[in-house]
């Protein structure tokens, strides 16, 4: 059964890894979990990480083995090379959130 809007099955990767990451944050948000949980997060975007890294690298190499002679025109008209991390961008966000999210509950324990 082919996967529609999809042409290869490791197009999925990103999307999967993407909705873990939202589903754990908002556990972690919207929810009280313990510390455990915070680490289990951290993990979570170290995933992403490497998860956007490597579709950066493979972008860049399908623009490298694009059907055009021109490197230009295959970043312009083929897999574009940056929007891949994004997942890194936000797994950063997701850091800030997590270090202020901690520090908002120590200042209230201590007040």
């Amino acid at each position: 059964m082919p996967l529609t809007g999809f042409s290869h099955r490791s197009e999925w990767i990103p999307v999967v890894s993407s909705a873990l990451a939202t589903g754990s944050f908002l556990v972690y948000f919207l929810g009280n979990p313990g510390r455990s949980y915070a680490k289990w997060c951290v993990a979570i975007l170290v995933l992403q990480v490497i998860v956007g890294g490597a579709g950066f690298l493979l972008h860049v190499r399908a623009d490298f083995d694009g059907p055009s002679q021109r490197l230009l025109s295959n970043i312009i008209s083929g897999a574009p090379p940056f929007a891949p991390l994004l997942l890194p961008n936000l797994a950063i966000l997701g850091f800030l959130g997590l270090v202020a999210a901690k520090n908002n509950q120590q200042a209230g324990d201590a007040g």
